[in-house]
């Protein structure tokens, strides 16, 4: 995670059954970089993030940034780089938390500088 980075709005938190989905909302803000953070604790084996468009934005695909990791944990905008939005004015995007492997509990939270 970026130093100096700052959470924003609250985590999210759940208890997974293998597939099943979270999301929760963020407004991104121009010339901020954020990072997101996701963790799923054992039986939890697969978790996946992905940073969504709410409106569809013309040319770009609505899939913004998703985490490449394997494993219980998954992280978009690694260190050195975050998610920079690089529009000039905010948005509201999804964050969706997927637990794909293992059943449990999992949480992300998002952190902005």
């Amino acid at each position: 995670m970026m130093a100096g980075a700052k959470p924003v709005g609250s985590a999210i938190v759940g208890n997974f059954q293998t597939g099943q989905t979270l999301e929760g909302q963020l407004q991104l803000q121009p010339g901020k970089c954020y990072t997101v953070v996701a963790a799923g604790v054992p039986p939890v084996t697969e978790v996946n993030l992905q940073l969504v468009a709410v409106m569809p934005i013309p040319g770009m695909v609505p899939i913004l940034a998703q985490d490449s990791d394997q494993g219980p944990q998954a992280v978009v905008g690694k260190k050195p780089n975050c998610y920079k939005w690089p529009m000039p004015v905010g948005a509201p995007v999804k964050v969706i938390l997927t637990v794909a492997g293992g059943s449990g509990i999992a949480a992300a939270q998002v952190y902005e500088k």
